[in-house]
């Protein structure tokens, strides 16, 4: 879940935290490679409610792919697009990728994000708070061994 813990953070900011979580945690692939689980299949309810895989057992990297089906849209974020509704939405591109593609821009944007409301003297918008929230619904996670909990 290391892996993958800013795409559930994600999840989480765009849906809410969920009440309850049941999820499973498996090294089903990667024996011996790693100390760690290499798959995580994981079902949040109650307040949000949305359903979690993850796997870094592939034979080359695959950039988070995220799917929010509501009501009225379907939003589909992967490989830095951005489609809703089948229309590809224009964002910047930021391409200064510092480690593997796969990862993605966004640590240089946060981070420069936040030294920047340090020197202004702003609010960054992610607190403790949010990353304390984050890290309790991935040790519950890993609580869960597939029973339903509370968060």
């Amino acid at each position: 879940i290391n892996q993958a813990i800013h795409t559930i953070d994600i999840m989480c900011w765009f849906l809410g935290y969920p009440d309850y979580v049941t999820a499973s945690v498996a090294n089903l692939s990667l024996k011996g490679v790693i100390e760690v689980e290499d798959t995580a299949m994981i079902v949040a309810s109650g307040n949000s409610n949305f359903t979690f895989l993850a796997t870094n057992a592939n034979k080359f990297d695959v950039p988070p792919q995220i799917s929010i089906v509501t009501e009225n849209d379907v939003i589909r974020i992967f490989d830095d697009k951005i489609f809703i509704n089948n229309k590809k939405i224009d964002v910047a591109e930021d391409k200064n990728y510092f480690g593997k593609p796969c990862y993605g821009s966004g640590h240089a944007t946060i981070i420069e994000h936040f030294y920047h409301c340090l020197e202004n003297d702003e609010e960054f918008p992610i607190t403790g708070i949010d990353g304390a929230k984050t890290s309790n619904f991935v040790l519950s996670c890993y609580e869960s061994e597939g029973e339903k909990i509370k968060l």
